[in-house]
């Protein structure tokens, strides 16, 4: 439930979005606010008092949980973050282009747990983001938020750190997101470190703490730091919805979303073209080899069956974030991954795919989907052996300690425990994956399951579902008769 600041009333929401009133913070003396209407605008309510120059401010950003972020938003450039997100919320603008956002908080003061200390950073850029799990930012609302500490100030971070992004933990809890995460480093799989923090801001007043989740972002550092994984680094990156070629995906194209303030699309444009003119069938991994790092694509196929994260590149075509490693081959990394663990808008993800051209293409290919079976049984190990029960008590005892627990928290963590509990469970994956063992073939239409364009809710896949688009192998319910051929589009 979330707590009404004005009237002290009730509103139902989410119930693990709960704004907190002076609890669990840290103890740190604020800047006194006045939260009444009068009409004048107070940027400094509750303002924590800083301690040292934000460049001697030792916060382990993502190492510890419980440092508090304040941001300072004049009326003005909150209006203009809401409208941003407003327009873009449908698939789009801000939620995936951060950096061009140009609203900005006066004023972030980072205080550190460990120590005490607080810092103030200055002028920062700031953005509305989210969407499904969105909202726009009031006194009586929690959004998710993105910062960007050097857009205004050259090199400025947070001990090293320049974006933050703030989850709110609406829709999946604030659980979900952290867990996968943490199950995909425990694989091995690049993906993003997180931790438990309060933000707070004048726009909610003084005295409010609201916990969130912190995400680490796919920007230049994370690239250098996990550079051995992807191919030397990081040359380009696209984020967004759809597929890399225009006949997948929705009809959108994900080179249409090129990240940064300087991209290339060179090396994308030929892949796409490439996929234009390649049939699905055996030979499909071999045609994309130069252009694709397979064995991390099967990784996370399996990762994302493994914990039913549905709404992905493979079954939903979304939430996609590609990168062209400096060899020149793209590797998906996981995006939104709150919709994990039984989190009800995709539960039974199949490990066949819904939607993606790269994904259908290794399920027409024998050796492709071979490989990624084999893929699968050593992760379905490697996640047994990592107890992820363990890991789902552990972010439960973290965000009770910080004193971040909200309404009905408890509840869901019951849920993901037992979720978690049985899935890996020895003979629960392996029997899962025995079903998926076959390959799909060019134009025979063994009716298994079937494929929509969402993809959630099925436990197999069937390739005469999948829609004609007049290029390939991929043609919708072709004759079933051992004769039947599809349209190459050659």
């Amino acid at each position: 439930m979330l707590l009404l600041l004005s009237a002290c009333t009730v509103q139902n929401i989410y119930p693990t979005t709960t704004i907190i009133y002076d609890v669990g913070s840290p103890d740190t003396e604020t800047v006194p606010g006045d939260n009444t209407d009068t009409g004048d605008e107070n940027l400094d309510a509750g303002a924590p008092n800083t301690t040292v120059d934000n460049g001697n401010l030792a916060v382990d950003v993502f190492g510890t949980d419980g440092n508090e972020y304040w941001l300072s938003v004049g009326s003005d450039q909150l209006a203009d973050a809401n409208l941003n997100w407003q327009n873009s919320w449908a698939y789009g603008g801000y939620y995936y282009s951060i950096g061009d956002s140009d609203t900005y908080a006066n004023d972030l003061v980072v205080v550190d747990v460990t120590s005490g200390d607080a810092a103030s950073f200055g002028k920062v850029q700031f953005s509305v983001v989210g969407q499904s799990t969105g909202a726009t930012w009031d006194a009586n609302s929690i959004p998710d938020i993105s910062v960007d500490t050097d857009e205004y100030q050259d090199d400025l971070t947070v001990n090293g750190v320049e974006h933050l992004r703030f989850n709110n933990g609406q829709v999946s809890s604030i659980f979900r997101e952290s867990i996968a995460l943490e199950v995909f480093r425990n694989w091995g799989y690049p993906a993003p470190r997180t931790s438990f923090a309060w933000l707070s801001s004048n726009v909610w007043g003084e005295g409010v703490h609201v916990p969130y989740t912190v995400v680490e972002r796919y920007r230049d550092q994370w690239c250098t730091d996990h550079a051995d994984q992807l191919g030397g680094g990081c040359a380009n990156a696209w984020e967004g919805w759809g597929d890399f070629s225009k006949n997948y995906g929705w009809g959108y194209s994900i080179a249409e979303q090129c990240e940064g303030k300087t991209c290339g699309n060179t090396r994308m444009d030929e892949f796409v073209d490439l996929l234009d003119v390649t049939p699905m069938g055996d030979g499909f991994e071999a045609a994309t080899a130069d252009y694709l790092d397979w064995p991390m694509i099967q990784e996370h196929m399996c990762a994302d069956w493994i914990l039913w994260i549905g709404d992905d590149p493979f079954h939903n075509s979304n939430n996609l974030y590609v990168v062209q490693g400096l060899d020149d081959k793209f590797r998906f990394l996981p995006y939104s991954t709150d919709i994990s663990g039984g989190q009800t808008w995709y539960q039974n993800t199949s490990l066949y795919p819904g939607t993606s051209q790269i994904a259908m293409g290794c399920a027409y290919d024998a050796a492709c989907w071979e490989e990624t079976i084999n893929t699968c049984q050593v992760m379905i190990d490697e996640f047994q052996a990592m107890q992820p029960a363990n890991i789902v008590t552990n972010t439960y005892e973290r965000l009770a300690a910080q004193g971040m627990l909200r309404d009905g928290d408890d509840a869901t963590y019951a849920e993901l425990l037992d979720w978690y509990t049985t899935r890996s469970t020895e003979g629960t994956l392996e029997s899962e994956l025995d079903t998926y063992r076959e390959a799909w073939t060019v134009g025979g239409c063994a009716d298994t399951g079937m494929v929509v364009m969402g993809g959630g809710g099925f436990d197999t896949g069937n390739p005469c579902a999948i829609v004609d688009t007049g290029i390939g192998n991929d043609t919708a319910a072709p004759p079933a008769d051992d004769t039947a051929t599809a349209d190459t589009g050659a």
